[in-house]
């Protein structure tokens, strides 16, 4: 008889899937995103970036969705990752997340925050980027400046 494969290892089982099928062009992904959401709950913050890795690579207002609660996860590396999923995938409905994301803790993720920003080009994230202009981090105050030039190259 065999062990039952524990959770985490399932999850990562159903990226990978996931993955596989974004190669293959089948509309099957995008049905994929409510496992994909629901195991963002595991306690393995590697899973959990894997899977925002997946949600990042299939897009729609599900995912978005996911990615910007994944902003305030309790790991670094899920957070920045979200940020770099969000400006990927150029959805404005994420400017308020990334905003807030300009205040993080981590460096790495007000750098992606900003960068992403910049990705997405909405003006309403101006007044964020300009205090951001402050940051300790001078990554942050580069990635803050590039992406006003974005906007204002928009605007």
């Amino acid at each position: 008889m065999s062990k039952p494969i524990p959770m985490s290892r399932r999850f990562g089982i159903l990226a990978t899937t996931v993955g596989i099928l974004l190669l293959s062009g089948s509309a099957d992904a995008q049905r994929s995103v409510q496992p994909l959401v629901d195991g963002m709950q595991d306690s393995s913050p590697k899973v959990r970036e894997k899977l925002v890795e997946a949600l990042g690579e299939i897009g729609g207002p599900d995912a978005v969705a996911a990615l910007i609660v994944a902003l305030k996860d309790e790991s670094r590396q899920v957070r920045r990752e979200a940020a770099d999923a969000l400006g990927e995938l150029n959805d404005r409905a994420a400017v308020p997340g990334l905003i807030e994301a300009l205040k993080d803790d981590s460096r790495e993720v007000r750098r992606e925050a900003a960068d992403a920003l910049g990705d997405i080009g909405d003006p309403s994230a101006i007044d964020g980027l300009i205090v951001a202009l402050s940051d300790a981090s001078r990554e942050v105050r580069y990635e803050a400046v590039d992406a006003l030039g974005d906007i204002g190259g928009e605007a």
